[in-house]
């Protein structure tokens, strides 16, 4: 007994030093780590200052319930919320980040909580290691300090699928309701995982219901499921600027589904109906896509081909997971003795997880995979909690394995990533608008090349620029070919695309790369490593 206690008395130490490393790793250098920020970061920050400021988003609408930012419209749960630490931090990169910082770091603490639900009370190993897995894990690392929305829905879904475990997904209760809704209002995924997931379980509620008569109990899980389809199809319609980029809506696609059912027509209409219908057409692409995502270049090789979701050379998952997660799917489906509603309902949750990223035109998208990488790294945990059990010697070799991935992360992400940004994040664009702020008074204009890279977001946050003054004085451009809309000008701000010079005004021109339109050089911002690859140029004609 006496060496029992001891023993869980180190793991309870263990798992302490596990959730203070968690907390390091998401919130030591969360300013400058990454040192540059995805134009959605200010774009979120300065809006919760706008809301802060006026009650109006950039676009002057009072408490909106989607945003409309560039014409992508953002979900607004995630930039209310981080009204609070711009409130109580100011506007920078530490507040706007804030909220995925401490959604990560709950996510290790809701982690613990499920994995010892599912494995019982003999389950304390497991859950300790699933928990150093989600710690030290480089997906749940990077996307717990960049703004991205994924993350806190991430902690919502989790939350909803641990207290559904707590009743064996025999009930919906107000709780629940409420955190699926977060969810909901926090990022589009949600908007299509939920309901897939919410109509095979009361579908599967109904008919236990009439089963055992308890209609009086039917009645309130309807008005649950009521609400909950409430508010999705209310942030379906706002949010509904994003089908843009799903298969159903892409042009391309749409052209070649017509000329194939016109021509097919011309041969047989019958067989045009019954085998090239667009709901065969749109489903095989989504089927072909679904599978598309289990790949593993994907997974363990370069992540996908968004810029903004990886780091070069780091994969999402660590390789020695390959092995871990068949032996966690093994120890789910075949040793454990859960209750069978739980188990049915937490496998179904984890099919579902693809579709989201299935039906868009650029999948796979990690970020909205966000949920999948988590099924992932529990099951591994699983598999890691199961081997320490059987194989302790095996399991210990494992955990090394992992460590080295990790500290090879860190490398790349803490100390490498710096110099092998992406020009999609505009590395240098803060100290552009430094020296752009020095020098302003001096110029009639202030005009940056290129207006479709999001520069003018930056310009607002990183000044602090008055909201109630943008809303009044900005200038847009019409919607462009991907309906997204970008600033013309602000004050004495233009945005535009090759830009000349023009001596009939004091005039700065920002410029990106080397660049010699005449005039002075006021400056050049370089990479610091590297002297020779120039980010900005700025230029006067004064």
């Amino acid at each position: 007994m006496e060496k029992l206690l001891k023993l869980i008395k180190i793991k309870t130490v263990l798992l302490i030093i596990l959730i203070g490393i968690g907390l390091l790793l998401r919130f030591f250098w969360l300013s400058s780590v990454p040192a540059a920020m995805n134009r959605d970061e200010p774009a979120i920050g300065y809006n919760a200052f706008s809301i802060l400021k006026t009650g109006r988003d950039e676009w002057g609408i009072r408490w909106p319930l989607s945003f409309k930012s560039f014409g992508d419209y953002k979900s607004p749960l995630y930039i209310y919320l981080t009204a609070i630490p711009v409130y109580l931090f100011g506007l920078n990169e530490f507040s706007t980040r804030f909220l995925g910082a401490l959604a990560g770091f709950l996510i290790i603490g809701i982690t613990y909580l499920l994995t010892k639900k599912i494995l019982g009370e003999t389950g304390f190993s497991g859950a300790v290691l699933t928990v150093f897995l989600i710690t030290v894990s480089s997906w749940a690392i990077f996307y717990s300090r960049f703004s991205f929305e994924a993350n806190v829905a991430l902690l919502f879904n989790i939350i909803a699928i641990y207290l559904f475990t707590q009743n064996n997904f025999q009930k919906l209760n107000w709780f629940i309701s409420l955190i699926i809704g977060l969810s909901v209002l926090t990022y589009s995924s949600s908007l299509i995982i939920w309901p897939i997931f919410l109509t095979f379980w009361f579908i599967y509620f109904i008919s236990k219901t009439f089963r055992e008569k308890k209609f009086l109990l039917l009645v309130k899980n309807l008005l649950y499921i009521v609400l909950i389809v409430l508010v999705i199809f209310k942030q379906g319609i706002l949010s509904g600027q994003k089908s843009r980029v799903t298969i159903f809506n892409n042009t391309q696609l749409r052209l070649d589904y017509n000329e194939l059912r016109t021509r097919k027509a011309e041969e047989n209409i019958w067989v045009a109906k019954l085998f090239y219908n667009q709901y065969l057409y749109f489903g095989k692409i989504l089927l072909n896509n679904y599978f598309k995502i289990f790949s593993w270049n994907f997974f363990f090789g370069g992540g996908g081909q968004h810029p903004w979701h990886k780091i070069p050379g780091i994969p999402h998952l660590y390789p020695i997971y390959i092995i871990l997660i068949p032996i966690g799917l093994y120890r789910f489906f075949i040793l454990l003795k859960i209750n069978k509603n739980s188990k049915i309902f937490l496998s179904l949750f984890f099919l579902i997880l693809p579709i989201a990223s299935a039906m868009t035109i650029d999948n796979p998208h990690a970020t909205r995979l966000l949920s999948l990488f988590f099924a992932f790294t529990f099951l591994a945990g699983l598999g890691l909690g199961w081997l320490y059990n059987k194989k302790r010697l095996i399991a210990i070799i494992f955990c090394l394995l992992i460590v080295f991935n990790f500290l090879r992360f860190t490398k790349a992400y803490f100390f490498d990533y710096k110099n092998q940004l992406p020009k999609d994040l505009l590395p240098g664009v803060k100290s552009v608008i430094a020296v752009v702020e020095k020098e302003k008074n001096k110029a009639d204009k202030v005009i940056f090349d290129n207006n479709a890279d999001g520069a003018y977001i930056y310009l607002l946050f990183y000044t602090g620029y008055p909201p109630g003054d943008f809303q009044s004085n900005v200038k847009r451009y019409l919607p462009d070919a991907g309906r997204l809309e970008w600033v013309e000008k602000i004050d004495k701000y233009f945005f535009v695309n090759n830009s000349l010079p023009n001596n009939a005004f004091k005039e700065i021109y920002v410029s990106k790369g080397k660049q010699n339109l005449g005039g002075r050089e006021i400056s050049q911002i370089r990479d610091y490593n590297n002297s020779d690859k120039v980010y900005y140029t700025i230029l006067a004609n004064y």
